[in-house]
């Protein structure tokens, strides 16, 4: 199996060929949101009430990234043989003052002052394709993360959330060398702002 890793490019203008691109990628959020939580259509929802279906949802948010490139970043893995895409990092490449006030106002237990969530990259979403599991791509997408941000920007460390109950998740992070930093019962504010679930959340970090 041959995996090529793209990285979805900034546009200016959504052409038919940045669409065709845009609709590839959007598939793979689309048919596994229900591993998201919460999912993209409850969460783009609140914000926009024409978006009705997990496609949808799919598609605004793979264009946003594409159009706030500088800010969001995704790269993806895709299968020379099927030409299918097979798995997806979206990060916040350095987590700005909004971002920090975010953190700190829904997760006071584990973070507790600027300064600790000063120079962090974000991991938002891992996600690989149910039939392409155990082959090494979430680590691939991880390395190439990491040396983009290497590259490019002054980050000390890699942050990410992932549900308490997700345990496959969880070993998959501390065996590429994610290390946890805290854990946390999502408040009463945030299940009902976000549609989560009642469980809670571990928090990693990478150094870098």
């Amino acid at each position: 199996m041959i995996i090529e890793i793209k990285e979805l490019i900034k546009i200016e203008i959504i052409n038919q060929n940045v669409k065709a691109e845009i609709d590839r990628v959007s598939a793979l959020l689309t048919t596994h949101q229900n591993e998201l939580r919460p999912t993209l259509l409850q969460y783009l929802s609140r914000y926009n009430t024409k978006i009705r279906t997990e496609e949808e949802a799919a598609k605004r948010f793979v264009t946003n990234i594409a159009k706030h490139n500088e800010k969001l970043k995704m790269i993806y893995a895709v299968d020379s043989k099927s030409d299918l895409v097979v798995g997806l990092l979206h990060y916040t490449p350095l987590i700005n003052e909004h971002y920090i006030k975010h953190l700190l106002e829904y997760y006071p237990n584990n973070f507790t002052s600027p300064q600790q969530l000063a120079n962090k990259t974000a991991l938002e979403y891992l996600i690989i394709h149910k039939d392409f599991r155990s082959e090494g791509i979430g680590r691939r997408l991880d390395e190439e993360m990491i040396r983009k941000i290497k590259d490019n920007i002054n980050t000390d460390g890699v942050i990410v959330k992932t549900q308490s109950t997700n345990n496959n998740a969880l070993e998959f992070y501390k065996k590429i060398g994610y290390s946890q930093i805290g854990e946390v019962i999502f408040p009463d504010k945030f299940r009902e702002e976000h549609g989560c679930p009642d469980e809670g959340s571990l928090w990693l970090e990478k150094r870098i």
